[in-house]
């Protein structure tokens, strides 16, 4: 079973972890997502470096136990949807 993808919900710009994950996994959720954020220009997520991105919306990350793939792959999995939760529809 693959982890969830991150989903994203009206909010204030914070993250919820669930599921089987350890403080070093949590830790690196946190730092995928202030860097999505301080690098949303160069991502191609805002169109000016000044606009803010997911300052109105929260991401939630689940991933269960007995997932298959491995916490890094994971964290890179989530960047890249945190990417398109971004993006405008």
């Amino acid at each position: 079973m693959v982890g969830s993808s991150p989903q994203s919900m009206p909010g204030n710009g914070g993250l919820q972890l669930t599921g089987t994950l350890g403080e070093v996994i949590r830790e690196s959720a946190q730092i995928v997502l202030s860097w999505v954020k301080a690098h949303a220009y160069e991502l191609g997520i805002t169109k000016t470096p000044e606009e803010q991105f997911l300052t109105d919306r929260d991401i939630h990350v689940h991933m269960p136990e007995g997932s298959i793939i491995g916490p890094y792959i994971y964290i890179s999995f989530c960047c890249q949807r945190l990417q398109e939760c971004g993006r405008p529809q």
